[in-house]
C-alpha cells in the first residue's frame, strides 16, 4: 500500500479510529487497540525496519525466526497501546487511572528538586513512557518538557504525523505546570527553565540533534553514542539528574524513578545502564529498533 491509499489508512487511524477507542471502557479499547498492534506486526510500512534494527543488534534472531516474530508482535501491539494512550489522556483521572499507572521512586525526584537547582528527569523512549507525565500530576509532581518542534519545520512529518504528535505532547502537556520547550527555541529557555527550580523531562535516546559531540556508553554488546546535550546543559546548570523508567505492565506501566550520580557523564552513563537492563528484559518495549543507525554501532574489534 503506498501513495494516496496509505496516507488516507493513516488519516483513518490517527482521526477516526483511535480517538474512537479512546471513548470505550478502559479494558475493551486496549483490547482492541492490541488486536490492532498484532495486525501492524505482519504489515505495517515500519516492519522492515525495526526486524532490520532488531537482527542488526541481535543477529542470532535469523536462526530464531519465531522468535523474532514474537518480538514484533509484543513491538506493534505496545505500539498501539501507546496511541490509544494519547487519545485517552484528557479524560485521565487519579480514580480511573490508579490501577493503569503505578510510580515508585517519587521521593528521589522530590529529594533532587529540594536541592534547589532545578532537575533534568531522563527518559527513553521505551515502553508507553508519555504515560509518565499523568503518573507525575497525580503524584503531585509538576514538569515541564524538552521535545522536539511539531511544526512545519520538521523535516520528516507529514501533516498527519504533525498533528499526531502535536496532540500527543498537548495531552501530555495537560499535566504539567511547567515550561515546553522545544529544539527550535533558543536554549537559554531550557537554562532559565531549571535555574528556576523546574523539573524537565529530557529524552536520552533522541536522534534529531544537530550536535558534534558524542558521548559513548556500552550498550548491548556495542556502543551507543548519545549527543552532548544532557551533559551540557547539567554541567552548565548544576541541576541534579533522574531517571525514569517506564515497563509497559499488562494494560498498563509501572513507572520507576531512579537517583542519577551528580557528575553529568557519569549520570548519564548510568540511566544507560538502567534503559539497556531493561532493554535486555523487554526488547520489545525499546522504540528506537528502526532508527538504531542513528545511535548505535558495533564494539570496535580487539
Amino acid at each position: 500500500m503506498s501513495g494516496k491509499p496509505a496516507y488516507f489508512a493513516k488519516w483513518l487511524r490517527h482521526r477516526v479510529v483511535f480517538p474512537a477507542l479512546a471513548l470505550l471502557p478502559a479494558a475493551l479499547g486496549y483490547r482492541i487497540a492490541s488486536r490492532i498492534g498484532r495486525r501492524d506486526a505482519l504489515r505495517h510500512p515500519a516492519r522492515a525496519a525495526v526486524m532490520h534494527g532488531l537482527l542488526t543488534i541481535h543477529p542470532h534472531l535469523a536462526n530464531e525466526p519465531q522468535h523474532l516474530e514474537a518480538l514484533l508482535d509484543h513491538y506493534f501491539r505496545m505500539m498501539a497501546k501507546d496511541m490509544l494512550d494519547c487519545f485517552r489522556m484528557p479524560a485521565f483521572t487519579p480514580r480511573n487511572t490508579h490501577e493503569l499507572i503505578r510510580v515508585a521512586g517519587i521521593d528521589k525526584l522530590a529529594a533532587a528538586k529540594a536541592a534547589g537547582k532545578g532537575v533534568i528527569l531522563i527518559i527513553s523512549h521505551y515502553s508507553r513512557f508519555f504515560m509518565l507525565g499523568p503518573g507525575l500530576k497525580f503524584a503531585g509532581q509538576e514538569f515541564g518538557m524538552f521535545t522536539t518542534v511539531v511544526d512545519e519545520r520538521h523535516p520528516h512529518y507529514d501533516p498527519v504525523d504533525r498533528w499526531y504528535i502535536a496532540t500527543k505532547l498537548h495531552n501530555t502537556q495537560l499535566f504539567s505546570r511547567g515550561s515546553w520547550i522545544t529544539t527550535g527555541d533558543d536554549r537559554r529557555k531550557i537554562y532559565r527553565a531549571l535555574e528556576a527550580g523546574e523539573v524537565i523531562l529530557i529524552a536520552l535516546d533522541g536522534t534529531e540533534t544537530s550536535s558534534p559531540t558524542r558521548y559513548d556508553f556500552p550498550f548491548l554488546g556495542g556502543i551507543l553514542s548519545l549527543p552532548e546535550g544532557i551533559v551540557r546543559i547539567a554541567a552548565r546548570t548544576g541541576a541534579k539528574m533522574v531517571y525514569a523508567a517506564t515497563v509497559e505492565e499488562g494494560d498498563g506501566v509501572a513507572i520507576n524513578i531512579h537517583p542519577l550520580p551528580d557528575d553529568p557523564v557519569a549520570g548519564l552513563g548510568e540511566a544507560v545502564r538502567i534503559l539497556e537492563r531493561d532493554v535486555i528484559a523487554y526488547p520489545w518495549q525499546w522504540w528506537q529498533w528502526a532508527a538504531h543507525g542513528a545511535l548505535w554501532r558495533p564494539a570496535p574489534a580487539n
